[in-house]
């Protein structure tokens, strides 16, 4: 019997070579969401004096897909691949500020998979990956955020249970002379919030899915931990009933270093597994 990612490898393999095809990467959702503590400080100096706060209320969205350019290279054992994620957040409530699309990030990543058949502790280590990834939210100057990181991620299985450990590497920039210039590094302090890993946790039960996802910044002061919880079942067809709990910093770019709760439910296309 195979595992869940391996279930997951093997579907994938399976549509490869159809031009028409491609496939998923990180979880595809649409969620209605609820927001404790709105980031309202980083819009505060293009606002103007009228406008309202942001809401609590929004509209968020991810897209997530992997495209494979080069198959069964290095024995047959390794892949290469471009993911794409964009993630949005849309105040699409708020007409006081005519409704915008907040928050926009667009993530590109180079990245290699080796497929394993190891095994560590009792669990199998199903596969392992490197890659380069971009992760920023393209707005100008006082808005920009954005980072370079080396990725590796660790993925093992056991049973109905699937974790991937995924630490990184962020490629320094240098720092800006001015606070509003096009050079240097828009967030020099992002590793103080977001850290140096994720850290995945997956269960499937039947058809549906548990996941937590684990980050901290790994410092004695100023300790900040982040937790990314989601449940997902069969609706109709290839449709999932997707919710989610955030609480901890960088639920987007823009607000990497501030702390929310967020509340979530929605649709989802697929899951991690």
């Amino acid at each position: 019997k195979l595992g869940p990612v391996e279930s997951r490898l093997y579907l994938e393999s399976q549509t490869r070579h159809n031009p028409f095809a491609i496939s998923p990467y990180k979880p595809n959702y649409t969620t209605f969401s609820y927001t404790t503590d709105p980031n309202n400080e980083p819009y505060e100096s293009t606002s103007t004096s009228d406008e309202e706060p942001l809401d609590n209320e929004e509209l968020e969205f991810q897209l997530s897909l992997r495209f494979l350019l080069f198959e069964n290279i290095w024995s047959e054992r390794a892949d290469i691949s471009i993911n794409f994620t964009t993630h949005a957040i849309w105040q699409a409530f708020n007409s006081s500020r005519s409704s915008p699309f907040r928050e926009n990030n667009y993530e590109p990543e180079l990245m290699l998979s080796i497929r394993n058949d190891g095994s560590l502790f009792g669990f199998k280590n199903v596969a392992n990956t490197l890659a380069f990834n971009h992760q920023s939210n393209g707005k100008p100057q006082g808005l920009s955020r954005s980072w370079n990181r080396i990725i590796a991620q660790f993925i093992l299985e056991k049973g109905n249970y699937a974790t991937a450990f995924k630490p990184w590497y962020r490629i320094p920039e240098e720092g800006k002379e001015e606070v509003y210039s096009a050079r240097g590094d828009d967030n020099p302090d992002i590793a103080a919030y977001l850290g140096y890993f994720d850290w995945l946790h997956t269960y499937k039960h039947g058809r549906s899915t548990y996941s937590i996802n684990l980050r901290n910044n790994l410092r004695t002061d100023n300790n900040r931990n982040t937790v990314d919880i989601t449940y997902s079942t069969p609706v109709h067809g290839r449709l999932l009933l997707y919710v989610k709990y955030f609480n901890g910093w960088g639920r987007s770019m823009i607000d990497y270093n501030a702390h929310q709760q967020t509340f979530s439910v929605g649709f989802a296309l697929n899951d991690w597994i």
